[in-house]
């Protein structure tokens, strides 16, 4: 649950509670933020693909491991962005993070829980996001003008769940 709460509802969906003070401070345009943030997307698709074959390879460790890792390396890269650039390569990375991490877990849980308590496990695992994007709410609020600091913790949040 935990990791991904900080893959889903940190290092991805959570950009968008940031985007008016993020976007006021690079003078970005509409359809510069909507580019920036659909790298989330598409680093998700391709982690996904990546994170399935890899699970295969290795075994689930190795992706989910990639998973902590690019959400934090992502996140800290938000925090510290000096252009959109490198915005927009941290919201990518970021926005991958989910797809190393997730498809493993069916690997995980096939592997390691019994038949009877697998959709409970589901659950709680699928329940990350929203304990995440909650985690990032309240920042949001009150924060706002000081994202920054913000996604700073979320990175370091994510490489504590991450080891």
């Amino acid at each position: 649950m935990s990791i991904v709460a900080v893959t889903f509802g940190l290092a991805r969906y959570s950009f968008g509670l940031f985007l008016p003070d993020i976007r006021a401070d690079f003078a970005l345009s509409l359809q510069s933020i909507g580019m920036i943030a659909g790298g989330s997307y598409i680093g998700c698709l391709a982690a996904t693909l990546a994170g399935a074959w890899l699970s295969t390879l290795s075994g689930p460790r190795l992706p989910i491991l990639l998973g902590g890792l690019s959400a934090a390396i992502g996140m800290a890269m938000i925090a510290a962005a000096p252009t959109a650039f490198v915005l927009a390569c941290g919201v990518f990375i970021a926005g991958s993070s989910p797809g190393f991490a997730y498809p493993p877990y069916a690997d995980v849980i096939a592997r390691h829980v019994a038949p009877d308590r697998r959709d409970i496990v589901y659950a709680w695992i699928n329940s990350g996001t929203g304990f995440g994007v909650a985690v990032a709410g309240p920042p949001a609020l009150w924060n706002g003008t000081d994202w920054r600091l913000a996604w700073l913790a979320f990175a370091g949040l994510a490489l504590v769940v991450t080891v």
